[in-house]
């Protein structure tokens, strides 16, 4: 998922996505260096997945 800062405040990132709707993203999800007309993408990260869900599996057993 891509989008654009449309501003920052209160606390949450105003994301503008590319359909022009937008959604509101907490500011710790923001890379600090993040500002307003910036294009942030959220992408699944596979190789962090499997580590975590390996572990997790060491945990139950």
């Amino acid at each position: 998922m891509k989008g654009r800062i449309d501003t920052l405040e209160k606390g949450f990132a105003i994301i503008q996505l590319p359909s022009r709707s937008y959604v509101n993203l907490p500011i710790e999800l923001v890379p600090f260096n993040g500002k307003e007309g910036d294009t942030i993408e959220i992408v699944i990260n596979e190789t962090e997945t499997a580590k975590y869900k390996s572990t997790q599996e060491k945990l139950v057993d």
